[in-house]
C-alpha cells in the first residue's frame, strides 16, 4: 500500500509505539480527519468535512456528550 504524504505512516508509527509501550490508544477523530487517506476517501465519496462535522455535533448534542 502506498502512503499519501506520509500521514498514514505517521499514524501507523504512533499506533505501533503505543502498542509496544503497553499503552492502548486509538487515533482520535481529529487524527483520522487529518489523515490524507481519510481526506482522499471523503473527496472520492464527495463528503464535505463541514457537513460531517455538523452531523457529528448534532449527534453529540442529542446524546448529551460535551466533548470527544
Amino acid at each position: 500500500m502506498q502512503h499519501v504524504d506520509g500521514g498514514l505512516a505517521a499514524l501507523e508509527r504512533r499506533m505501533a509505539l503505543a502498542a509496544f509501550s503497553g499503552r492502548t490508544t486509538e487515533p482520535t477523530l481529529a487524527d483520522l480527519f487529518r489523515d490524507p487517506m481519510t481526506k482522499a476517501v471523503m473527496a472520492a465519496d464527495r463528503v464535505e468535512y463541514r457537513d460531517l462535522e455538523a452531523l457529528l455535533q448534532a449527534k453529540r448534542a442529542q446524546l448529551g456528550i460535551s466533548r470527544w
